[in-house]
């Protein structure tokens, strides 16, 4: 069993999974509003896609420096392969599409479909571009096109799908994301693949919890909740090179509290809940 140290979460919860969160989970309220659900539904849905668009646009644009800056450094690194790495992922109602990043593996890497820490395709160049989450700058272009979001449900490898699972199929109702409460939670997801069983340890233990993360915040979704988890990603990413899993989740608490706030409208005093191994 992997122990998962987190913000508020000591480890994988063995709660039942519904469409919100029980036992180390907090169950929310719906928050009340006018209007039908169809209409409140479509009334966020259209605000969160001018959301994204907005910002989208904005970062993509002041992002393109950044970007040729990474490709520069790439190449002065020895690295002459392709720039871009294109990943068909799941997306909205299941619908597959090409997510874009910055190639951070040696060109025409092979080998398991997730990525370890200390994972030998890695690049020199391409570890500082994981750890600074540059590689992830393109999908801004995705989010501009329409098929991520800012923030939302990760988008996945149609290998850990289940779409017998009730679960599977309620989070891709939604349109992937950059990043969210799962990727804030787990902001260290590769060291715990280290195990003898990398792929066993990710769809045993990691993506059901991830899959928890992802519902309740759809459940809950907001432009409110949306921001804070900007916020936090921001936070997260200027984390100290080295630092210790403990000191990570350490670190994180309080964008833990900002997103425990966010839905505090629902009745909730913490987004996560320490639950004791």
């Amino acid at each position: 069993m992997v122990k998962i140290t987190t913000c508020g979460v000591d480890r994988l919860g063995d709660a039942h999974i519904k469409t919100e969160f029980e036992g180390s989970f907090p169950t929310l309220d719906a928050p009340r509003s006018n209007g039908s659900p169809a209409a409140r539904h479509e009334s966020r849905r259209l605000a969160k896609r001018l959301l994204d668009l907005v910002v989208g646009s904005v970062a993509f644009v002041v992002s393109l420096p950044i970007l040729f800056a990474a490709v520069v450094a790439t190449r002065s690194s020895g690295d002459f392969g392709p720039i871009l790495y294109r990943a068909v992922r799941m997306g909205e109602g299941g619908s597959p599409f090409t997510m874009l990043k910055l190639r951070t593996m040696t060109s025409f890497a092979e080998g398991p479909g997730l990525t370890r820490a200390r994972d030998p395709r890695v690049t020199t160049m391409g570890r500082i571009l994981r750890r600074l989450k540059m590689d992830e700058l393109p999908q801004l272009w995705n989010v501009v096109r329409g098929d991520m979001s800012l923030v939302g449900p990760r988008p996945e490898d149609a290998r850990y799908i289940d779409w017998d699972d009730p679960l599977h199929r309620k989070v891709f109702t939604a349109k992937p994301g950059i990043t969210g409460l799962a990727q804030i939670a787990l902001p260290f997801e590769e060291r715990l693949l280290e195990g003898p069983d990398p792929e066993g340890t990710y769809r045993e233990q990691i993506l059901p919890y991830k899959l928890r993360m992802d519902s309740f915040y759809l459940d809950h979704q907001s432009l409110s909740v949306d921001f804070r988890i900007l916020a936090c990603t921001v936070r997260s990413i200027f984390r100290p090179v080295g630092e210790s899993m403990a000191a990570q989740a350490s670190s994180l608490d309080g964008c833990q509290a900002l997103i425990a706030e966010a839905v505090a409208i629902a009745g909730v005093q913490r987004a996560l809940e320490e639950r004791a191994t």
